[in-house]
């Protein structure tokens, strides 16, 4: 493995974590709203999603710095 694939892989796996996150939070999101449930923990999930989101960002950036 080069170096170039090197790097591709460690930011696969540190993007990997992030969005199961995402992911399992808007599942839950869909759920809680499915179940009417208390609009406070909706807004948990979806500020779960938001900060992971965020984090991917910073992950990427840190590949490919805004110019």
């Amino acid at each position: 493995m080069n170096a170039e694939q090197d790097v591709l892989s460690r930011a696969a796996h540190q993007l990997r974590n992030p969005l199961n996150s995402i992911s399992i939070n808007a599942e839950l999101a869909r759920l809680q709203l499915q179940k009417h449930q208390d609009p406070s923990e909706i807004l948990l999930s979806i500020d779960r999603i938001l900060q992971e989101c965020k984090h991917c960002a910073t992950l990427l950036n840190e590949l490919n710095p805004p110019k």
